[in-house]
């Protein structure tokens, strides 16, 4: 007979494959949606749903429970708030507190103590609503090809116009990938080119299947090994004692280190280029990065095969297999970034129609039976509607009180919002707490935080940002900024 002695068992500890990290952001270009007395960019609100839950809800899908979330100081109390009493969901969640001055590739620097897998960086202002099976085939192509780095890339959604004062006149980003081998080549954004793109020939010889498009963008989600964040460690303490000798970084043409302050901008661009110029490489210290990565796994596996050497047969790329960017196009679905206002709109109207599981109008809302909620439209908690009003493409926040024959066309009212009777909004934005007077119009405006708009005010793409009171009158009167 027998028996299992349990008295020396050791607890199993299920160590994670990824941890996440989440870049909740600044302002940004988003203000005044951003200014302080109305909410943090990660709170700000799609189809009445706060930013963040979008990310951590893809996380979820993707299976990964260990997260931190970089916010900043100004934002830290209301994003805690949020992910500590509000967010239900399995995610473990550590929260950072970052200078808002810093670039992502620089705040990743700066949590390299607490990241100790490889992870997956991701911003704060993605919303997903792509196939529920999305984020485990994105992981699962990292798992099959194992390179260095994985992007997620997507065809933007077409705009349908309306949303805020400014209109966004957006570089194009130039994407080079081989189809075939889900490698991604060249990056450059159109603000960094001049009057012409120029193509290496190195680059062209080495891939001759190189596909050059405009019509992807970056989804700011990067799957990448642990080894990147110490080499982006080490560059940085090299740069910053250049007596030492040792190059960090590949030089332009003045001699200087570029320093890598954003990840998209400066360090995933290194990368891609170091995959076909073995001297970038080396200048950078990749190489060193992964060899040290390599030597620890060796050792920590007592694998008995050594370490890859990094000279090899003559006219093989000795860092074709260790260093490799994907690139995965998110399937048909939606994707989309609020990284401007008219993008925020956008996100709005798009997530609205998308919202098959959950009541367009809350049952808690008070609409009158004269007035109108298009089937393209999402009104909040506790709302209230008058009579002959309508409302077209557009997100009504919670606790709203909306007059008799307004019109809301196109535009995104956030919560505790007072419209009263004939008011008109063409593609606004409207902060929380904003009273707007009877029979203003506003079309593509947007109203900052707890501001009153006069009655019959008529403004036309204006920021409208602070208000006071003039000593001679009673109302409040309008500083269009």
């Amino acid at each position: 007979m027998f028996t299992l002695d349990q008295t020396h068992a050791v607890k199993s500890q299920i160590v994670p494959e990824f941890q996440a990290v989440i870049l909740a952001g600044n302002k940004g270009s988003l203000y005044p949606l951003t200014a302080d007395d109305n909410l943090p960019k990660a709170l700000l609100p799609i189809a009445n749903r706060p930013m963040i839950a979008y990310t951590l809800q893809w996380l979820e899908l993707a299976g990964v429970r260990d997260v931190i979330v970089a916010v900043c100081p100004s934002s830290e109390t209301q994003l805690t708030h949020y992910l500590r009493t509000v967010y239900e969901g399995p995610a473990s969640i550590e929260i950072a507190t970052v200078d808002e001055h810093l670039g992502t590739a620089e705040v990743l620097r700066h949590l390299a103590n607490r990241i100790f897998h490889d992870f997956i960086v991701l911003t704060c202002d993605g919303v997903f609503a792509l196939p529920t099976s999305t984020p485990q085939v994105l992981l699962d192509a990292h798992r099959s090809a194992n390179p260095t780095l994985t992007a997620l890339f997507y065809e933007p959604p077409k705009s349908e116009g309306g949303g805020g004062s400014t209109k966004d006149s957006e570089w194009p980003l130039y994407v080079g990938h081989d189809p075939a081998a889900s490698r991604l080549l060249y990056l450059k954004a159109g603000d960094r080119v001049k009057e012409h793109l120029h193509l290496r020939t190195d680059l062209l010889r080495r891939f001759p299947r190189l596909r050059l498009t405009t019509h992807l963008q970056d989804g700011h989600i990067y799957i990448c090994k642990r080894w990147v964040l110490d080499w982006m460690v080490a560059a940085a303490a090299t740069e910053s004692q250049p007596a030492t000798g040792s190059p960090a970084l590949a030089r332009g043409k003045s001699g200087k280190s570029a320093s890598l302050v954003s990840f998209s901008r400066d360090v995933l661009p290194l990368l891609i280029k170091a995959q076909y110029r073995p001297h970038v490489c080396e200048a950078a210290g990749l190489d060193r990065a992964y060899e040290a990565a390599a030597s620890a796994a060796t050792i920590r596996h007592k694998a008995t095969a050594s370490v890859a050497a990094w000279t090899t047969v003559r006219g093989v790329d000795p860092w074709d297999h260790q260093l490799r960017v994907n690139l995965f196009v998110a399937p048909q679905g939606f994707l989309g970034r609020a990284a401007s206002i008219s993008h925020y709109c956008d996100l709005n109207k798009h997530v609205s129609k998308l919202q098959a599981d959950t009541p367009r109008v809350d049952p808690s809302a008070d609409v009158h039976a004269r007035s109108q909620v298009g089937a393209d439209s999402v009104v909040g908690k506790e709302t209230k509607i008058d009579e002959r009003s309508s409302v077209k493409k557009s997100v009504i926040g919670a606790h709203c009180v909306i007059g008799k024959n307004a019109k809301i066309v196109n535009s995104v009212l956030m919560d505790y919002i007072t419209v009263e009777d004939g008011v008109k909004l063409d593609g606004c934005v409207i902060c929380n707490n904003v009273k707007l007077q009877t029979k203003a119009q506003l079309k593509d405006c947007e109203v900052g935080a707890g501001l009153v708009v006069d009655s019959e005010t008529q403004a036309k793409n204006e920021r409208i940002v602070s208000s006071f009171v003039d000593n001679d009158e009673d109302s409040m009167q309008i500083n269009f900024g």
